[in-house]
């Protein structure tokens, strides 16, 4: 029985409620008022069968609303169970996604590192022509890990315009007064293909800048904050947040940032150290949760190994070209 004949059954209780009440005042009437001479159990008989018949169709009616609010409350579980099964669905689509690019990730950082791996020991007469071909594959490399990763963090925050890029970090020899030290910079070393054209004004108009113009550096290489990552989902609310270009918040409202680093003893004390960063932003937020700051360090420990071998790699052959020209 669906809701539809309930309504039905419903009216026609009504009706007849109706109905029976007409017939109650119809007896009373001719009774006591057309023919008051008729016998007292006629009366009575005819009264109790009308009193029946309406207390039937109150019944009728009460049980009519329950079983209409049953077949409601039938029709929300269903729905609710729609609605659930279609979340489990969609979740699961993210889950499968995100194995995807993880997958991707691994994948390409096999394929680059065996890459390098193998121009080592190739017996090549053109050490510059070597250079330019592990250039070329270390680019490609940074192109879709760094693809990859965009698309990983898409989904994580729900939000397409995740913008990904990696610093490098530099030293810059600096005079304050008679004293020469060093300045830690940094340079972007690499933009994701999407955000390049939009973003690359920036790095062209500040390519190498000091890593207190922006505070997720700042804070990551201050000794005495010791944090592990910078993750802020409302930049504009985090207290005294710079970057190097003062209308970021047209680009980012959010963002994440880890370290490309890995701990190394010297003299007997563990010290980190730090090559780059790797830096994920967004409009939406949506950062500042475990799964989306243990996949980017993740993919920090596989880029740093990429990286520095890429870079033995590429010295090897500018020394082998340099020897040439000696």
């Amino acid at each position: 029985m669906n809701l539809k004949w309930i309504k039905k059954i419903d009216a026609y209780t009504i009706i007849g409620l109706i109905a029976s009440i007409g017939t109650l005042v119809q007896i009373t009437w001719v009774f006591f008022v057309k023919d008051p001479t008729l016998a007292k159990e006629n009366i009575i008989a005819y009264s109790t069968m009308g009193l029946a018949l309406i207390t039937v169709s109150c019944l009728l009616a009460s049980e009519s609303r329950k079983a209409s609010k049953t077949l409601t409350d039938i029709s929300e579980v269903k729905s609710e169970n729609e609605t659930f099964k279609r979340d489990i669905a969609s979740h699961n689509q993210n889950l499968e996604s995100l194995a995807k690019y993880s997958h991707n990730i691994n994948h390409i950082f096999r394929d680059t590192v065996f890459s390098i791996y193998s121009s080592l020991y190739e017996d090549y007469t053109n050490p510059e022509e070597a250079l330019a071909g592990l250039s070329c594959t270390f680019k490609q490399f940074l192109s879709k890990f760094t693809t990859n990763v965009k698309e990983t963090f898409d989904i994580i925050t729900n939000d397409n315009s995740c913008s990904v890029y990696i610093s490098s970090l530099l030293t810059q020899d600096t005079q304050n007064g008679n004293c020469n030290s060093q300045t830690l910079m940094a340079k972007t070393f690499y933009r994701d293909p999407t955000s390049h054209r939009e973003r690359s004004a920036i790095d062209k108009q500040t390519p190498i800048y000091d890593i207190n113009q922006f505070t997720p550096f700042k804070n990551i290489l201050d000794i005495s904050i010791n944090c592990r990552y910078f993750v802020c989902d409302d930049c504009s609310r985090f207290s005294n947040f710079k970057d190097r270009t003062l209308d970021w918040n047209k680009f980012y409202s959010a963002c994440l940032c880890v370290p490309v680093r890995v701990p190394i003893e010297i003299n007997n004390k563990t010290i980190d150290q730090t090559i780059g960063f790797i830096v994920v932003d967004n409009k939406k937020g949506g950062f500042d949760q475990a799964v989306a700051i243990e996949l980017l360090c993740s993919y920090a420990d596989l880029l740093y190994i990429a990286w520095s071998i890429f870079a033995d790699a590429y010295n090897s052959l500018l020394d082998d070209i340099n020897d040439k020209n000696e």
